[in-house]
């Protein structure tokens, strides 16, 4: 039996996002976000998770992070850019300082990597989020990437 996935393509650049809400490990609960500003990436769902008409129309659609880049090769080109989202309990200086580590100043990666592999207080408090604000053009492929159908219809 095969198993199917739905590979999403941007069909505009730079619309395509990955978020990372960010909480604190201990004390006091304190909160921001991170989102990665990405020029093209594909996107992937399982085949029992299909792309549904309202997030075609609402131009908000999400893909599975265990599955781009892991499973099947998602293309990604770069990070164009960044923008941040924190609440009221951070200074302008502890916001610069965290945008600073947040994008490579520790020199322990950028992104989720300095997340995972800094000494600090903070953790990702769900699984990234991989999202498409634009259109996108739907293909049915295989587990081992190959197109099963063309253009599918979202349901």
């Amino acid at each position: 039996m095969t198993t199917k996935y739905f590979r999403i393509t941007p069909l505009e650049p730079n619309r395509t996002y990955i978020v990372h809400n960010i909480v604190s490990k201990e004390g006091e609960e304190r909160r921001w976000a991170a989102t990665q500003i990405i020029g093209s990436q594909l996107g992937f769902r399982h085949f029992h998770n299909p792309i549904e008409q309202h997030e075609i129309d609402d131009l908000l659609i999400y893909s599975d992070p265990r599955l781009s880049g892991y499973q099947f090769d998602d293309g990604f080109d770069y990070i164009k850019g960044y923008d941040y989202s924190f609440d009221d309990s951070f200074s302008d200086e502890e916001q610069d300082l965290l945008i600073d580590l947040y994008e490579g100043g520790s020199g322990d990666g950028i992104g989720e990597a300095w997340l995972q592999m800094s000494n600090h207080n903070w953790r990702l408090e769900e699984d990234e989020v991989l999202l498409f604000e634009c259109p996108v053009k739907i293909d049915l492929i295989n587990q081992e990437g190959a197109v099963l159908e063309e253009d599918v219809q979202p349901i």
